[in-house]
């Protein structure tokens, strides 16, 4: 075992002890005394008790917190809450947003602490996409993702050329927020999963290569309306995983 603080290597000293001496009556029981309310409780960090937590929570005015650039540790953070809420996050997406635009992730802090964050993605200035959005959630219903949902928008409006389309992936419980913000509803999609089986493989489908770029790249031109080549050539060559596509005489059909 490796305790996180000096109250727990006190618990595991006491079990470890139990364990090695020779007398051994039916129960044991271990009694200690440890300051748990008290001064200098800020310096535990996240490990400071739940009274502490709450009491920061309450001192906490929307107006005392701020919305400023994060780090890619941050993203991380971010992407391990979302991982947790089920939305089931690449493990290497992380670097290929970040190097994609590295100054496009937002986020409020207290005490140096991320509580909430975002993505607000440029593509060159004529696209923008909102995404990524999460609060903690022990700092939810308190007005701060609202606040920040607004100053994103906001931000990215500002990033884009004028009248530049902004994107945006949402949940059905939120439509009727993102329409009151401006945006919406361009089209739906439903994700699938199956387990994987053998099929039979179309001679139509193979395997993406680097002399295949500059056709994937026009033909996501196309359809996207809006050139990305630095975040595709990411995306599509990214570790443990493999890119196909579909073609007709040579021609990138999908």
């Amino acid at each position: 075992l490796q305790p996180l603080n000096p109250y727990g290597w006190s618990k595991h000293q006491f079990d470890m002890w139990t364990e090695a001496t020779e007398i051994q009556p039916p129960n044991w029981y271990g009694l200690k005394f440890f300051n748990v309310y008290g001064y200098g409780e800020k310096n535990k960090g996240k490990m400071a008790s739940t009274v502490l937590h709450f009491y920061n929570q309450i001192k906490m005015s929307l107006e005392e917190i701020t919305v400023q650039k994060i780090s890619k540790q941050d993203l991380t953070t971010l992407i391990g809450w979302a991982s947790q809420e089920g939305w089931n996050p690449g493990k290497y997406d992380v670097d290929v947003f970040w190097n994609t635009d590295p100054d496009g992730f937002y986020g409020c802090k207290v005490n140096n602490e991320l509580i909430a964050g975002g993505a607000i993605i440029s593509y060159n200035g004529e696209f923008g996409f909102m995404g990524l959005f999460i609060v903690n959630n022990q700092y939810r219903s308190k007005g701060i993702g609202n606040k920040l949902w607004h100053k994103r928008k906001n931000m990215l409006i500002g990033r884009l050329k004028e009248n530049a389309t902004i994107g945006m992936d949402g949940i059905l419980a939120m439509q009727a927020y993102y329409q009151k913000g401006g945006f919406e509803i361009s089209f739906r999609d439903e994700r699938y999963e199956i387990i994987g089986k053998e099929y039979i493989l179309s001679e139509n489908v193979s395997t993406i290569e680097t002399t295949d770029f500059n056709n994937i790249l026009q033909f996501d031109k196309t359809h996207f309306g809006f050139q990305r080549a630095l975040f595709l050539k990411q995306w599509l060559m990214m570790p443990e995983s493999k890119a196909i596509k579909y073609t007709i005489n040579d021609a990138v059909e999908g």
